[in-house]
């Protein structure tokens, strides 16, 4: 069994700083009251757009994520 934990604190304007992680509560685990899958990221966020430098721990990966809000794509299904 885990608590999902998601965090997010804006530091200055549009740029904010997020944690999101899994508390291990399962008394039988070997990972009891660990935390697991952290990510942790820094977040520019934006009416029309959002960009996401992030870490994961457990995975070790890290990346940047890009995401445009409000964008109409039923345009792309007509036949020219």
């Amino acid at each position: 069994m885990k608590l999902y934990l998601n965090f997010n604190q804006q530091l200055l304007k549009s740029l904010s700083l997020g944690l999101r992680s899994y508390l291990n509560i399962d008394k039988n685990s070997d990972k009891y009251n660990q935390f697991i899958n952290t990510k942790y990221s820094l977040n520019w966020n934006r009416r029309a757009y959002n960009i996401q430098a992030y870490y994961e721990e457990g995975t070790k990966n890290a990346g940047l994520k890009f995401t445009i809000f409000g964008l109409p794509f039923n345009v792309l299904e007509k036949v020219f």
